[in-house]
């Protein structure tokens, strides 16, 4: 008589079949090409290039030389090396997707080597086989976005929300740039929409104060109120303050100023906030000194300068209020010319001589941040770099 299995070793054998199907489902899934190759990126993003170099490895003795070089090309970049990077990207010889993939990446390469115009290029060629393309119009979205250009930035950002409907930063940029144009009301929507897509994401915070900002500028002081609640900040409590005067509650405004100005007795929003407080109780007496603190920190902020101008009046000190009256026209006059200058950038994306003359003006204002960005996106515009690279013939 043949002696069965017992039902143990059935299960046991059963076990050990299912270990290896599953072996060798795993061996199957990390064998592949494209698994090698997103967790090699994967992992150069994150800075562990000796892994991501194990996986190119792994691609080219799998007979994905190309493959492998976009994988290099990538840990380049993350390294640093965008010139190396563009090295290996010339030598790849494929079509297509692959191609595709090459041009994206090389127009990354471009934008990091200050070569936006070749990258703009790239980016081009990719959405023309690709509309729908997300990360060329990402990347674009950049490049306008960095050169002054808003009205070419603002549809890439568009397209951008569209395709990615998780993505909360397109909205975020759309609503400063709505905010730079003084289009409050599409700035206050954009930032609504971005905290809608992820209410906790990594700018929640920076995005309600923006929100609220905007809310205060286009006559919605209660909606600003119930965007600052529980940020704690002296931006959050300069834009609270403004927005309980707005609302009619004048007496929590000011006791809300007087109490963070023990904490922040330096923030210039606060202190020529307060000083309108005393010039509207008929006290300018009280609020001279503060407004003149707040224009000592921004020499530019020419509301607080016009209240300390018309305290002046008040005071008996005509000399002084004129020469401040002054002040608050040159700087006026300044911003005017910026504006007007910032609609001719939006027209031509690679006008140097236009963001040159606007870096010029930020200066004068004491904008450094604002004239760097400028001297940046001129020096773009002269940048003669070899274009991105095509198929190897």
């Amino acid at each position: 008589m043949v002696k069965r299995p017992s039902l143990g070793a059935w299960v046991a054998l059963a076990f050990a079949a299912l270990i290896a199907l599953a072996a060798a489902g795993w061996w199957y899934r990390t064998s592949r090409p494209e698994y090698r190759f997103t967790h090699g990126c994967e992992a150069a993003g994150a800075g562990d290039f000796a892994l991501a170099e194990r996986y190119a490895i792994e691609l080219e003795e799998s007979g994905q030389t190309d493959l492998g070089l976009l994988l290099r090309a990538h840990i380049e970049y993350h390294q640093g090396a965008a010139e190396r990077a563009l090295g290996y990207l010339r030598q790849i010889k494929s079509y297509g997707d692959l191609q595709t993939r090459c041009d994206v990446l090389a127009a990354q390469c471009l934008i990091a080597l200050k070569n936006p115009r070749e990258a703009e290029k790239a980016l081009l060629m990719v959405l023309n086989q690709n509309p729908d393309h997300v990360d060329a119009h990402r990347w674009l979205a950049i490049i306008y976005y960095d050169q002054g250009d808003f009205r070419s930035a603002m549809p890439q950002l568009e397209q951008v929300a569209e395709l990615d409907r998780a993505d909360e930063r397109p909205h975020f940029l759309i609503g400063l740039m709505n905010k730079d144009m003084d289009r409050q009301a599409e700035a206050a929507a954009a930032f609504q929409e971005s905290l809608r897509r992820k209410p906790d994401g990594p700018r929640s915070k920076e995005t309600r104060l923006e929100l609220a900002e905007a809310q205060i500028k286009s006559m919605r002081p209660a909606d600003a109120l119930e965007a600052l609640s529980g940020l704690n900040s002296d931006r959050a409590e300069a834009l609270r303050a403004e927005a309980l005067f707005a609302v009619g509650r004048i007496e929590e405004s000011v006791q809300l100023l007087d109490a963070v100005l023990k904490q922040y007795p330096d923030h210039p929003g606060l202190l020529r906030l307060r000083g309108e407080r005393y010039r509207d109780a008929g006290d300018n007496a009280a609020a001279a000194p503060l407004l003149e603190r707040a224009v000592a920190a921004d020499s530019n902020d020419f509301r607080a300068r016009n209240q300390l101008a018309l305290c002046y009046e008040a005071l008996g000190r005509p000399a002084e209020a004129a020469e401040q009256h002054k002040k608050v026209k040159d700087t006026q006059a300044i911003m005017t010319k910026i504006n007007q200058l910032s609609q001719d950038a939006m027209r031509d994306p690679w006008d140097a001589k236009v963001r040159e003359r606007l870096a010029e003006l930020c200066e004068r204002i004491n904008r450094p941040k604002l004239a760097a960005m400028w001297r940046s996106a001129a020096a773009a515009c002269r940048t003669a770099r070899p274009g991105p690279p095509g198929p190897a013939k």
